[in-house]
């Protein structure tokens, strides 16, 4: 397939949905990798930031146009959903989830509640991405060997490195998991290089029963790696993989992201473009809002598998209609928007 000719990549949506059933999961002490979950959902957004399906599709940010619009439309797919999910709880809970005290902050993004550390890190991300990326292409303008594609993955993962690393020396109190998200680059420009040369691209296509291995090899180790797992082996201390190495962690999901995006007439393309994945991955932001706050209504449930069931249909018998209602309502600015601009 042409690489310009495909704008969209299902299965990568398809693991965005399994990402957001690994968090639910999670909430509900079910295998506990939401930080793999996490960690999946950032190396996404990296890897479609610079949309690898076009050729510099990154040089829009060099235009000081580009940039704000592209913070208008993540502000108005992220935005509403994160205030009028906030403006419910509150209506219908008051001060019982959220504290008081958090209130505010939650609104200006300074500090948050538990699970909403999410949307608070990935705003800081996407406001700094945009910027970044436009320093690096002007200086890639200069220095020529960072105009290949396979260099400017190697640089993505050294600064996702540096990044981590100043993290844990700095001691810095907020976490954007900006070095996730720029794993979520790397990937997108090896993929680029790969797809543009056609004699590799082609070489790694026959190779799908190796891809196919490494994709389970990877979705095995999501499951070996969970904290019930893990525990049951040393029941005096508690780990969570997908946390305590954040990096490490974004790497391997990373792997799993280039393989599924490769192999795309695979078997596990086909799983990952299903409908029900799909589904969850549409909803996958009003799901990971919701979840935690409807926990409550099943406490009195000791079996955390029917309690995840419960919780699962509950927030996407929330979620759909407010995402139907969001669509339309954005469709509807942004139609206004073009005719005005």
């Amino acid at each position: 397939m042409d690489l310009e000719g495909k704008k969209r990549c299902l299965q990568i949506d398809g693991l965005r949905g399994i990402a957001i059933l690994l968090v639910i999961l999670s909430h509900n002490n079910i295998l506990n990798q939401g930080g793999v979950s996490n960690a999946i959902f950032f190396t996404i957004s990296g890897f479609l930031f610079i949309n690898p399906f076009a050729e510099d599709y990154e040089r829009k940010f060099l235009s000081p146009k580009n940039i704000l619009r592209f913070y208008g439309n993540r502000a108005l797919r992220l935005l509403p959903t994160y205030y009028i999910v906030l403006l419910f709880v509150f209506i219908l809970t008051g001060y019982r989830i959220i504290p008081k005290i958090l209130w505010i902050p939650n609104l200006y993004f300074t500090n948050f509640y538990e699970h909403l550390w999410y949307i608070h890190a990935l705003v800081r991300t996407l406001l700094i991405a945009p910027v970044i990326m436009t320093v690096f292409i002007r200086i890639s303008d200069r220095v020529k060997p960072l105009q290949n594609d396979l260099v400017r993955s190697l640089v993505f993962i050294i600064a996702a490195t540096v990044v981590r690393l100043s993290y844990i020396r700095l001691s810095i109190p907020f976490d954007n998991r900006l070095y996730q998200f720029m794993v979520g680059i790397s990937v997108a420009y090896m993929f680029r290089f790969i797809r543009k040369d056609k004699k590799l691209y082609k070489a790694i296509s026959n190779m799908s029963l190796l891809g196919n291995t490494i994709i389970t090899s990877l979705f095995l180790m999501i499951v070996l790696s969970s904290g019930d797992v893990i525990n049951m082996l040393d029941h005096e201390k508690y780990i969570l993989v997908g946390w305590q190495f954040p990096l490490l962690t974004a790497l391997f999901s990373g792997v799993l992201l280039l393989c599924i995006a490769l192999y795309d007439r695979s078997f596990y393309a086909k799983i990952l473009s299903s409908k029900p994945l799909l589904f969850f991955s549409r909803l996958s932001l009003p799901l990971y809002l919701i979840n935690s706050f409807v926990l409550f209504l099943y406490d009195g449930i000791k079996s955390d598998i029917l309690r995840f069931i419960c919780v699962l249909a509950t927030t996407v018998a929330l979620s759909w209609p407010l995402d139907l209602i969001l669509n339309k309502a954005i469709k509807v600015i942004s139609s206004r928007a073009r005719k005005t601009s």
